[in-house]
Formats: structure tokens, sequence, C-alpha cells
């Protein structure tokens, strides 16, 4: 008996027919002096299949989604027509339609019959709502939490002391006051947390930004189911942390680190203080049954 021909998986070999299988979710290998084209390969049998190349349409879902990062292209905006793209990246209509196919995936953008493709979301909006699923499904406590909100705050002070502008001092001091003004526990507690947030965008690292957003919005969401006390309490609560916001600012526009951490580690400590003395039990898990709707509102909010 004759030998048989060998054949390699993805090695071009001749053909025993002219049979070709399309096989479109298959790559070769990375080649930088290859854009986009077709490679024969072959199956065991010899039989023959195509592979395209899709480098070209990685190409452009990188583009649009540094876009999307950078806003420049806000939530609820039109992408460039097909064509547009097309000829933008050199690459045909099929290539453009993978690369949004891709951004889809990954909740940037949706296609709507007859009126084009739109950004859907912010970059950080499916990083927040996978983050609220993890924590739920790791079995996180209010008190792990809390300790990874502070890790956050305090990691960034470097950041803040390097990079804060006028606007973002500005901001600190207006969101300081817009507490104290507020009468309502339904206003005071959003200025409460705006105020942080000003603290940490002030750091302009976009990472840190998001983290600390989702983090700050399930302690919120967590104390407005746990804690409904009176507006005359929560105005209490947030003149005795006031000295500290002041502090903190000041601390931010002398440019001194040190004196910020000080700051805003008592900060921290005397608003865990507070919360402790109203009884909660920091061993609760998200995924206790009792936060359900709080969770739900977690992630809404984030979107």
């Amino acid at each position: 008996m004759s030998p048989q021909p060998e054949h390699h998986f993805f090695r071009p070999a001749t053909p025993r027919s002219s049979t070709t299988v399309n096989a479109p979710g298959l790559q070769t290998a990375y080649n930088p002096g290859v854009t986009e084209r077709s490679t024969p390969a072959a199956w065991p049998n010899g039989s023959t299949f195509q592979l395209r190349r899709t480098r070209r349409a990685g190409d452009i879902v990188q583009s649009l989604r540094d876009q999307i990062a950078r806003g420049e292209l806000p939530r609820g905006s039109k992408l460039p027509s097909e064509r547009a793209l097309g000829e933008q990246f050199g690459v045909s209509g099929p290539t453009v339609r993978e690369a949004t196919r891709a951004l889809a995936a990954m909740g940037l953008v949706e296609s709507r019959h007859g009126e084009g493709t739109f950004v859907t979301a912010r970059p950080e909006d499916a990083l927040m709502g996978a983050l609220a699923t993890i924590a739920m499904l790791e079995g996180a406590t209010i008190q792990e939490i809390l300790d990874l909100f502070s890790l956050m705050l305090l990691g960034g002070i470097d950041s803040i002391i390097a990079h804060a502008t006028d606007e973002d001092i500005e901001q600190l001091r207006s969101s300081a006051r817009s507490i104290l003004e507020a009468g309502e526990r339904t206003e005071l507690i959003p200025h409460a947390e705006n105020f942080v947030l000003s603290l940490v965008r002030a750091s302009h690292r976009p990472l840190l930004i998001t983290l600390t957003t989702f983090l700050a919005h399930m302690l919120v969401a967590l104390e407005q189911q746990l804690f409904p006390q009176s507006d005359e309490f929560w105005r209490d609560w947030a003149g005795r942390l006031d000295p500290q916001r002041a502090e903190i600012t000041d601390a931010v526009a002398a440019r001194q680190p040190r004196r910020l951490r000080t700051a805003l580690t008592t900060y921290i400590t005397k608003g865990l203080e507070n919360l402790t003395a109203l009884g909660i039990d920091p061993t609760i898990k998200l995924a206790d049954p009792r936060l359900g709707p709080t969770m739900a509102t977690v992630v809404d909010l984030t979107m």
C-alpha cells in the first residue's frame, strides 16, 4: 500500500478535492505585513477552507473605542456610515460590519435598522455592571466595600496633588458649600457623594474615577436603605464632617500630600464611626436578599 500524503492542520496543502469549507470564526496567526486577505488552508482530510485575517477590523474597533473613551463619540452619537469607515480605513463592508459587531458585543454601540449605529453606553458602564455582579457573586460584605473605598481614596492622593487644577479645587469648595446648604436628606447625601467624587476626579485618572464612582454609588444606595433617618440627623452628620472637608480642600490647594493624607484619613475614620454608631452590621453580604432592591439601584445608577 502506498503511503498517504501527510497533511497538517492549518498548513497549506494540495487539496484532494475542490470542496471549500467556510470557517469565518477561524483566524490565522498575526502577520504584520498582511492587512486583509483570505488564505487557503487544509483540513486533515485535504479539503480546503478560507481563513480571513481580521487585523483591520481590530484597528477599527480600537479607534472607535478610543474615541468613545475620550468622549469624542458621546453616548447617543451616531457612528460614521459603513461606507465612510470603509474609506477611512481602506477596508471592505464586511470588515466594517465585523468591527461594529465587536463593539456591540462590548456593549458600546447598537445598530438600529434603517438609522445606523449609535453609541449606547459610556465606556465605564460595562465595567460597573460587571463589578456589581462580581461583588455579589464573591460574597463581598459592606465592610469590604468600605475598606476598598478607603483604599481607593488614599491611593489616589499623589495623583490628586500632581494633577488637580484650579477648577478642580473650586469644584471641591463648591461641593462642600452645597452640603451645608442642603436642607433635606435627599439633597444632602448626593452632595456629600459629589464632594468625594470631585476629589477623585482631580486625579484625572479615568480608571480610578470609574472604580471610585462605582463604590460611591453603592455606598450611597446602601446608606439610603439602611439609614432612613431624619433630615435633621443628616444635617448634623454633615456638619460634624465639615472641618475635615475644608482641610482636605486646603491640602489639595497647598499641594501638600501628607496633609491631605492626614485630613482624608480623619474624614474616612469619622465617617465610619458615624455609620458604626447607627448599629449597622458590617458583615452583611451584598447578595443578601434584603439588599436586592439596593443592588438593583446600584446597577441602574451606573448606567
